[in-house]
């Protein structure tokens, strides 16, 4: 009788290595599951349809033999994806608005301090007038903050929390108008 002998490729003691770091990640921080399991036992990551199916098992992406990320995404998950990036951005943008108002608050403030702080108008003081010119620039910031888009509409908030608006404003008795 003769016996098959298969060749049997080397395995590469770094990847696996790598690969067990990665396991030992996965497990310390979600725990022991179907993925972290299949990199101890086979000393690889799993090809594309059997990745796909622990993705789905376990409710998220896994990376695959060929480096994607299985099971791929849905149009749904990319819309929402989309949609969770343009708010973080719009919410960033509010945020350096704010930060500008703020800061001409500030310095409106200082030079109301330096003119009627000691009872007379220091017109030739040279900080003043540098002062001056950053009230006279960040005016011009305030001006482009308040006219920035609003998202209210009369009382409705317009958007995905506008149920819960409405029924805060009319449970408070505060109104969203300006």
């Amino acid at each position: 009788m003769q016996r098959c002998v298969q060749s049997e490729v080397v395995p590469d003691l770094e990847v696996i290595r790598e690969l067990r770091v990665e396991a030992d990640a996965i497990e310390a921080r979600y725990g022991s599951n179907a993925y972290s399991s299949y990199l101890r036992k086979h000393g690889r990551r799993p090809n594309r349809e059997d990745a796909a199916a622990i993705g789905r098992y376990l409710g998220s992406r896994v990376r695959a033999e060929d480096g994607s990320m299985q099971p791929s995404l849905t149009a749904a998950d990319r819309h929402a994806i989309e949609k969770e990036k343009a708010e973080r951005e719009a919410f960033a943008l509010r945020c350096e608005r704010i930060t500008g108002l703020k800061s001409a608050i500030a310095t409106f403030a200082e030079i109301e301090r330096a003119l009627i702080g000691n009872g007379r108008a220091l017109l030739d003081d040279p900080d003043l007038v540098a002062l001056v010119g950053d009230a006279v620039e960040l005016a011009v910031l305030i001006r482009g903050a308040v006219a920035w888009p609003s998202t209210e509409v009369g009382h409705q908030k317009v958007g995905r929390d506008s149920s819960r608006s409405t029924r805060n404003s009319a449970a408070t008795g505060l109104s969203l108008q300006k």
